[in-house]
């Protein structure tokens, strides 16, 4: 072996780096395994031992040449995903629609903007394109020979960068640039507020496009992080309306609604109504008295009317409450009425009818009506009315004179508030504007829901004000934040985001790891059971491995996720692969005749050719994942590529330096025991002879998934359709049925509830997913909650519910959906197309490379076969979505994996005997890797059933996925690709005879 020295030193420095980086870990450990006993369950004390140890200068001093913070220690700690972690997962659109809107002469009052606005979200729905270019496409559509200058030269700001003599591609290229600084403006805007959030690890990147991921570990509210993340920041001074002077209009809208005939059907076509009242009489026996929110009902009959009747004379007053006085008078302030959250979407699609709208203008053009943020003591929204001086919708003072914003804390008992503080320009409004509203209120506006509308006592003359609203802490330190950070050019939508609590992500680490250990543990016995002293070897090399992959985990910064983990077990079951490789060889060489270091060495020579084919095939795979995957993807591509190079390292030089120093010191070295000595010796199978029953076989397989793919079809994910996924835990109270029921009555039509695990459904729907309003997400969440009160327990509040029983959630909205759906299909065919090159380029023979592929179909195609007949019918969920792709593609990686390691048998066979028939060739390089083949497809699926089984329920799928594909691609590089590649030889005239 050239290079030992080298290899050694190089090996120990590898080590040396790995327990560096891993050392910032076990002290994280060591300070958590501290905070713990320090607390004795006490989670105030928890977090009073782990902040003494930040404020330390010094926490840790690495062999006195650098000193690390506990903070630094954190930072440089190997990072875990979510999924093990817990915490929220959010991919963010900035909405360059909004942004050409503030930037054209008259926003939506310019009907041309509106359809092409509306046109060009049609086309993003299916298309790629950025959204300016959508935009010109639509215009251009629309209007053939108009000119966009038209849309925005009249706008101050962009007066002088678009005049009456730019074309229509000049403009688009100001709007491009426009939005490229809004993009630009908007991550920082939302790096800093993340940085402010005070979350440790946070993982904040720029995707392009518009997009940007941003992952909270550890973070549990979840309507905290999206006020976060979706406030642009615009906040506003409005003057206001007493109820006294508005609340005839808010009756004459009701009056106006009960006319309408249209009004039932036309709204709820938009927004589907929520009210206790209608839950199904048919569910009420079935169902505990605590989820029948019949108090509603009751007085409804009490009033000898129907709900219908009622609804029909109070079309508004069903769902809002105005604000008077059991006499009859208007209640003081500008308060007009209440509502429940989940029905306010329902009072907007009322409020917006065209009818109304005009109603308003005639009646009061100054009114403008906002809900308020939080709800009250008593959990209703109030609607405040505004007013708009002029009629001209603009406030009487903005937000961009606020310079500071800081959050105050009472001692009193009075809650948290904020204190801002304005510049010159501002002060002098703010005391006009004070002065002159004396015993009125002002109401303070974020993003158009109001925070507060405190009265005004007297007038403020230093520019000082404070913003109050029965505020949290930690609700008033992220407004201070929000405002402090800046305002948003664009607004922002969460387009993607998935959850997961704490308990599913304690859950998940000690099922991945249990998985870990118990795969070390099956490897380790059979790997010596097998090889004995050389199995010894393997398994020091396979602890090594694993060292390695975490070492490097840890110095990249990566994210370990559950699929990482599942990613670190297949790695060691290709790390096997690689040992088995090189010990058949071994065993062939000794089985010649040659001695124990002569067929060491050209053991390790002969098959080093086969272990780069096999492994470059499965590194083409885990770099498409990482470049077209998302998530816990990306976290499985991430650990397979590390595993991959640490394969490749340890087995080729780790081991081979072990035999070195055995050979040097006279160790006797076995490389079987008595029971393995003569396995798989002197086999010779026909298998090209044999050739018509696998096609057989195979064409039988194939048209079985093709008739369950036409009659049963898919059962399709929300990453490639849209919409909401929870995972909720209900313990033994799961009757699906009576579920679904109670949920469409919430949801307006059922959702898709399905048993997961052992105490828990999995609830799918589409409900709000088309909806671009930033409490879409609440919404749904309360409207789950609502429905699900029946199975909870006894006065289990919304709280409690998100707390205790919500474990995951997942929104995928339609157009990352597309996405994903794109990046599925172009990693397959760029894993395939990888493939084909990579095998015609070593092989310098397309046949094989042809061979392969259609081979690789073959595989992919029973897969998605089996996975059209089997769902619905097994225990777990078997949808079709990026973690299946994730599955297909590491299939295709593994069945090359296999047939590449024949074909470089078939052409070293043929370079030794070049005379030989092709059929005797393929036959003899079948049958001499069949112990290679046996052996890695037998370690590799015991190790995936060992996940299966042990590693959680949200890999069951992706598990089951790769054991069917094991199978497949060990029967496929046996029976179909090695028979493909003779028939192609044979059609090309590449053969000398044959043996039909």
């Amino acid at each position: 072996m050239q290079n030992k020295g080298f290899i050694r030193v190089f090996t120990i420095l590898l080590v040396l780096a790995a327990l560096y980086s891993l050392s910032f870990s076990f002290l994280t450990w060591k300070a958590n395994r501290d905070a713990d006993t320090y607390a004795q369950g006490n989670e105030q004390r928890r977090r009073e031992f782990l902040d003494s140890l930040t404020r330390l200068d010094s926490y840790y001093n690495f062999l006195g040449l650098r000193k690390f913070s506990y903070t630094d220690v954190q930072k440089h700690s190997l990072n875990l995903g979510l999924d093990l972690k817990g915490g929220m997962n959010v991919t963010l659109r900035i909405s360059i629609e909004d942004l050409i809107l503030n930037l054209s002469n008259e926003g939506k009052q310019d009907t041309i903007l509106m359809k092409t606005l509306a046109r060009a979200n049609e086309l993003e729905r299916t298309s790629r394109e950025d959204y300016i270019t959508l935009f010109g496409r639509a215009f251009h559509e629309l209007y053939p020979t108009g000119n966009l200058r038209t849309l925005f030269n009249a706008n101050d700001a962009m007066g002088t960068k678009i005049t009456y003599q730019s074309t229509n591609e000049q403009v688009l290229q100001v709007l491009g640039s426009e939005a490229q600084a809004a993009l630009d403006n908007s991550f920082d805007i939302i790096r800093t507020r993340i940085d402010r959030f005070g979350v440790v690890q946070p993982n904040i990147q720029n995707l392009g496009n518009g997009r940007v991921l941003v992952e909270l570990p550890g973070v549990v509210e979840q309507d905290r992080v999206r006020d976060l993340l979706q406030s642009s920041a615009k906040l506003e001074f409005w003057e206001t309306f007493n109820a006294s002077e508005v609340i005839n209009v808010i009756f004459e809208i009701n009056n106006t609604l009960a006319d309408l005939a249209k009004v039932g059907n036309k709204a709820r076509e938009e927004v589907q109504i929520d009210t206790a009242t209608s839950i199904a009489s048919e569910v009420k026996e079935e169902q505990s008295e605590k989820q029948l929110l019949a108090a509603d009902a009751t007085d409804t009959q009490a009033q000898g009317k129907s709900q219908a009747d009622i609804q029909r004379e109070n079309p508004l007053f069903v769902y809002l409450v105005p604000n008077i006085s059991q006499e009859g008078y208007p209640g003081y302030g500008p308060l007009v009425g209440f509502a429940q959250k989940t029905n306010l979407p329902y009072i907007d699609s009322l409020l917006n009818l065209p009818e109304i709208q005009t109603l308003l203008q005639e009646m009061a053009p100054e009114l403008k009506l906002a809900w308020g943020k939080k709800a009250n003591s008593q959990g209703f929204y109030e609607l405040i009315a505004l007013k708009n001086v002029g009629g001209e919708g603009n406030p009487a003072l903005g937000g961009d004179v606020v310079v500071d914003a800081r959050p105050e804390f009472s001692n009193t008992g009075g809650g948290a508030s904020v204190q801002m503080v304005m510049n010159a320009e501002g002060t002098a409004i703010w005391r006009r504007l004070t002065g002159e509203n004396k015993g009125r209120s002002i109401a303070i506006v974020l993003d158009g829901y109001v925070y507060s509308y405190p009265t005004v006592q007297n007038e403020i003359p230093n520019g000082i004000s404070s913003i109050t609203g029965n505020f949290t802490i930690a609700e008033a330190t992220d407004l201070a934040n929000i405002l402090r950070s800046g305002k948003l050019s664009a607004a922002t939508r969460i387009e993607f985001a998935e959850f997961v609590g704490p308990t599913l992500g304690q859950e998940s680490i000690s099922k991945g790891l249990m998985s870990v250990v118990l795969s070390l543990i099956f490897l380790f016995i059979y790997l010596f059971f097998y090889y004995r002293k050389a199995g010894l070897v393997a398994n020091i090399a396979l602890v090594l491995n694993l060292f390695l992959v975490f070492g490097v985990l840890a110095s990249l910064g990566a994210v370990l996720t559950l699929a990482g983990i599942a990613g670190i077990v297949l790695s060691l079951a290709m790390a096997i692969d690689a040992n088995i490789i090189i010990y058949e060889r071994v065993r062939e060489e000794l089985a010649s005749g040659k001695g124990i270091k002569l067929a060491i060495t050209d053991g390790f020579k002969n098959s080093f050719s086969a272990i780069i084919d096999g492994n470059v095939t499965t590194l083409i795979v885990g770099i498409v994942l990482y470049l077209f995957g998302k998530g816990s993807i990306q976290g499985f591509a991430t650990t397979l590529i590390i595993g991959i190079l640490t394969t490749l390292f340890c087995s080729l030089f780790v081991t081979r330096l072990i035999f070195e120093a055995f050979l040097a010191k006279k160790q006797e070295i076995s490389f079987d025991s008595k029971l393995t000595r003569g396995a798989f010796k002197n086999i010779h199978v026909n298998f090209i002879g044999n050739r018509k029953k696998y096609y057989i076989i195979s064409g039988i397989m194939i048209t079985i998934g093709i008739v369950a793919i036409l009659s049963r079809g898919f059962q399709v994910g929300v990453d490639f359709k849209g919409g909401r996924s929870y995972v909720v835990t209900l313990g033994n109270d799961r009757n699906v049925e009576h579920i679904e029921q109670s949920l469409a009555l919430q949801f307006g039509k059922a959702p898709e509830v399905k048993t997961y695990g052992t105490d828990a459904v999995k609830i799918t729907t589409d409900f709000l997913i088309n909806d671009k309003g930033a409490d879409a997400d609440s919404i749904a969440e309360a409207r789950l909650y609502e429905g699900l009160r029946g199975f909870l327990p006894l006065n289990s509040t919304k709280a409690d519910f998100m707390k205790n029983n919500l474990e995951q959630s997942n929104m995928v909205g339609p157009t990352i959906a597309n996405d994903m759906i794109w990046s599925a299909i172009i990693s397959i065919i760029v894993a395939l197309i990888g493939m084909f090159l990579y095998i015609f380029i070593r092989f310098r023979n397309w046949e094989f490379g042809v061979s392969a592929a259609l081979a690789l179909f073959h595989d992919v195609f029973i897969v998605i076969g089996v996975f059209a007949l089997l769902h619905g019918l097994l225990p777990f969920t078997m949808e079709i979505g990026q973690e299946f792709i994730a599955a297909l593609l590491t299939i295709i990686g593994y069945s090359i994996n296999d047939t590449v390691i024949v074909f470089d048998r078939i052409r070293e066979i043929r370079t030794e005997y070049p005379k030989r028939n092709t059929a005797g060739v393929i036959n003899q390089a079948v049958n001499t890797t069949l112990s290679r083949t046996f052996m890695t497809s037998l370690t590799t699926l015991l190790v995936l059933l060992i996940i299966f089984f042990f590693g959680g329920d949200s890999m069951k799928g992706f598990i089951f996925a790769m054991i069917i594909g094991v199978l497949v691609g060990t029967y496929s590089s046996i029976f179909v690709a090695s028979p493909i590649s003779y028939e192609m030889l044979k059609r090309n005239k590449k053969t000398v005879e044959t043996q039909d």
